[in-house]
């Protein structure tokens, strides 16, 4: 699965799958694609709505580590 976000096609279908499976995903690996995730322009809003969904969930070390983008959107 961590390799699937480098292919464009593939990462939107990847992060709509985080989104959906949030709970059934391993932390490690659901935090780790998520900040991968949230750096192409075409998942970045799918990451944040996960994110949001999702908050207490999430650490903050990795809340913190998201970029700008998504965190505007955790904080408005």
């Amino acid at each position: 699965m961590l390799k699937l976000f480098e292919n464009e096609e593939a990462a939107w279908i990847l992060a709509k799958t985080v989104a959906y499976n949030f709970d059934e995903l391993p932390e490690e690996v659901r935090n780790e694609l998520l900040l991968k995730l949230a750096e192409k322009e075409g998942t970045a809003w799918i990451v944040a709505w996960t994110v949001v969904d999702n908050l207490d969930k999430i650490p903050k070390e990795v809340r913190k580590r998201l970029p700008e983008e998504v965190r505007y959107y955790i904080s408005a």
